[in-house]
């Protein structure tokens, strides 16, 4: 399930943005965004997740 209207991080993603900053002040940055994660780190905090068990 995803929510088109809502503010998520990149995972992944490099284009397509929509600046929100535009909507409340006109004054969006306009250098490109970076994912905040890599490929590799998602999957790295995934198996990390996977290892953890409730006791």
């Amino acid at each position: 399930m995803t929510f088109p209207g809502t503010i998520m991080p990149a995972f992944y993603k490099t284009t397509g943005f929509i600046r929100p900053g535009d909507g409340f002040t006109g004054k969006a940055g306009t250098e490109p965004l970076d994912p905040l994660l890599t490929a590799q780190q998602v999957e790295d905090v995934v198996a990390y997740l996977m290892t953890l068990r409730e006791e």
